[in-house]
């Protein structure tokens, strides 16, 4: 078997380290949310619960994925790759809509940061492509060996 690529191991990361952050936030979001609702309409403890049955589900999902990537399975590969967009457009949506405390205050720091976009989203798509389609990533999905590789130990 051809050995893991860097890129799906940093995808892996990354897929695992958003389901992390999106369940944390969720779930400490959640002691402020109870105390504020359950004053307000005592019905509304079935919404939060729901809301934590929602988190734990969206993390579980991300670990499925990361779990069917090492697993070198064709669903891995797509779903993977859908998590990657889904990362993107919430990247591209959140920058639009945000309503942060900075603003470039000059030409200058509106080109450097407009550079700055434009070289991560290029090597962001440098990773989706290197995860999905490289020469070294359609090895590892297609699980033959590659000529030249040393053969591997039977255990």
């Amino acid at each position: 078997m051809p050995r893991k690529p860097i890129s799906i191991w940093m995808v892996q990361a990354l897929i695992a380290l958003v389901g992390l952050v999106f369940a944390y936030g969720r779930v400490s979001y959640l002691p402020t949310a109870l105390s504020t609702t359950l004053r307000a309409d005592p019905n509304a403890f079935l919404i939060l619960t729901s809301s934590v049955i929602t988190a734990i589900a969206v993390a579980g999902f991300f670990a499925l994925i990361v779990i069917l990537i090492s697993w070198r399975t064709r669903l891995g590969l797509w779903l993977g790759l859908i998590c990657l967009i889904l990362f993107l457009s919430a990247a591209v949506f959140s920058q639009y809509r945000s309503v942060s405390a900075w603003r470039p205050d000059n030409e200058a720091e509106r080109f450097g940061a407009l550079v700055g976009q434009f070289v991560s989203l290029a090597l962001y798509f440098t990773l989706m492509f290197r995860f999905a389609f490289s020469k070294r990533a359609r090895e590892y999905w297609s699980g033959v060996p590659r000529e030249g590789a040393p053969p591997t130990p039977n255990a």
